[in-house]
């Protein structure tokens, strides 16, 4: 195109057989002025928009009306790429209609926010970046001046303790000693005074110590109080009246050569076997044996030193033995399973006899009755077995 603006051939390319050439045309009347008149674009889309190129010249656009929005229209807060962070609240729904429920964020127009002040409603120094200072009084709290000092408040330390320099002098004032006579000779009034030997408290009263509330001491000396454990001990064994707690002998009591002697009735037995009998009788000195009696005076008649002296004429001048027995009498009795008395009859009533009884399963009796003359009735406990019973009477 000229500089000027007229333009009176044009050359176009055209493809003849094959073959494009450029063919200039002339422009009828001589041409025209086309400045400012748009060339022709080439392999333009229907429908799109016209553009230029950096030349200046048309170009195809690649845009076409259904590409941009329409002057009204909305977006999605997805579309939006530098939404603003609302943070929790962002993810609650807004109620369609009505006040917020709690998994709600709440709207303008809820009907909780009637009284809701606007920021106008709020005092400047309220608004202001750096917040004004207020004294204890007016937050209702202690000020720091107090603690730790008088009329205030007491201090804790890293023990959640109040810390001795802030307890009264009678609470941290204790003292100890050995013992009272340990205690310094003149006291302090508003100190404690401890004896560890006797664990009691003391007091200095400006001339002497006096024990704080009198205690209780525990020992074994006639100034203590007995232990109470022990002492109940030892009562509910006083109370104890049958058997042998102990288990104490005859020789701790200074008895031990004492034989082990039975009461002896003529009527009741007292159990005595032979071999007791014996022992009783060598104890005594009445014991049995053969030999020569000297030095006997009988009927006024010395026998001499040397004398035989024929002991039936001793005996026949001495008393009458005629119908005494010359070896006890036994009786026997049996009792059977389960039974527990057993009546022994034929007992001697007069003269002095030794009476006891023997029972096979070596069982004592538990009681004996001889109400009626010449009869005994022993009573046993019961055995699932037969046992009999024997009955020894020999005169003495």
């Amino acid at each position: 195109m000229p500089s000027d603006g007229t333009l009176s051939q044009l050359t176009i390319p055209v493809l003849i057989s094959g073959t494009v050439s450029n063919k200039t045309y002339d422009l009828p009347g001589g041409g025209g002025d086309v400045s400012g008149k748009a060339d022709k674009v080439t392999n333009a889309t229907s429908g799109n928009f016209a553009g230029l190129d950096s030349n200046g010249n048309l170009t195809d656009s690649g845009k076409k009306a259904s590409d941009f929005a329409n002057s009204s229209h909305t977006h999605t807060k997805s579309q939006i790429t530098d939404f603003p962070t609302l943070g929790t609240a962002a993810s609650k729904d807004v109620p369609s209609s009505g006040n917020a429920t709690t998994t709600q964020v709440v709207m303008g127009n809820d009907s909780r926010l009637s009284d809701a002040r606007s920021a106008s409603d709020v005092y400047s120094w309220a608004k202001a970046a750096s917040k004004p200072s207020y004294t204890a009084s007016e937050v209702g709290a202690i000020a720091t001046t107090a603690k730790g000092a008088a009329s205030g408040v007491a201090e804790l330390d890293a023990n959640g303790k109040v810390p001795s320099s802030q307890l009264p002098s009678y609470v941290d004032d204790v003292l100890e000693y050995a013992s009272q006579s340990a205690f310094p000779s003149t006291g302090e009034t508003g100190k404690i005074y401890i004896a560890q030997d006797t664990n009691k408290t003391y007091r200095w009263s400006g001339t002497a110590y006096v024990e704080i509330s009198a205690s209780l001491a525990l020992g074994e000396t006639s100034s203590t109080a007995y232990y109470g454990d022990k002492g109940k001990t030892a009562y509910n064994h006083s109370q104890t009246t049958s058997g042998n707690p102990h288990n104490v002998t005859k020789s701790d009591v200074g008895l031990g050569n004492v034989g082990n002697f039975k009461a002896v009735s003529t009527v009741a037995s007292q159990g005595l076997s032979d071999t007791e009998k014996s022992n009783a009788r060598a104890n005594i000195g009445a014991g049995t044996g053969s030999g020569t009696i000297t030095g006997i005076t009988m009927n006024g008649s010395s026998k001499g030193t040397s004398g035989v002296v024929d002991l039936g004429t001793v005996i026949t001048s001495h008393q009458d033995i005629s119908g005494k027995a010359d070896k006890p009498t036994v009786k026997s009795q049996s009792l059977a399973a389960n039974a527990t008395s057993v009546t022994f009859t034929g007992i001697p009533t007069s003269g002095n006899n030794m009476i006891d009884f023997f029972i096979t399963d070596g069982a004592n009796y538990t009681a004996i009755n001889t109400a009626t003359s010449g009869q005994i009735t022993l009573t046993y406990a019961a055995s699932s077995s037969a046992r009999t019973v024997y009955c020894r009477i020999e005169g003495v």
